[in-house]
């Protein structure tokens, strides 16, 4: 009788994992290690600098333009330091990609907010 209830568990526990949604399974697929991140580290940070200076100037261009409120103007302001202060401050890897992708989703929005 106890193998017929682990075996129930076990059809249980296959069940679950092959209920995982798309971005789930996406995002094991991500998944990069440490190494592989100290390894490209200034290629990464390179990237950065570069993608959110050109996102983070588009964005405040563009506040500037249509004459918004000083919050939205605050918001890209500090996204975009925040990611300099990663990168200057020699803060690990992920912190940097962090801050990156944090900052490029608050200046898009931006940007899709002014141009809509």
């Amino acid at each position: 009788m106890e193998t017929i209830h682990l075996s129930a568990n076990y059809h249980q526990v296959e069940v679950a994992n092959s209920n995982k949604s798309l971005l789930s399974k996406l995002i094991s697929r991500l998944k990069i290690s440490d190494k592989e991140l100290q390894i490209n580290h200034y290629g990464i940070i390179a990237f950065a600098l570069i993608a959110q200076v050109c996102v983070g100037s588009i964005a405040c261009m563009l506040l500037l333009e249509n004459d918004l409120n000083n919050v939205w103007f605050g918001a890209c302001v500090i996204s975009t330091m925040a990611v300099l202060v990663t990168v200057l401050s020699q803060m690990p890897t992920r912190w940097v990609l962090r801050a990156l992708f944090g900052a490029l989703l608050v200046n898009i929005f931006i940007i899709l907010f002014c141009l809509l």
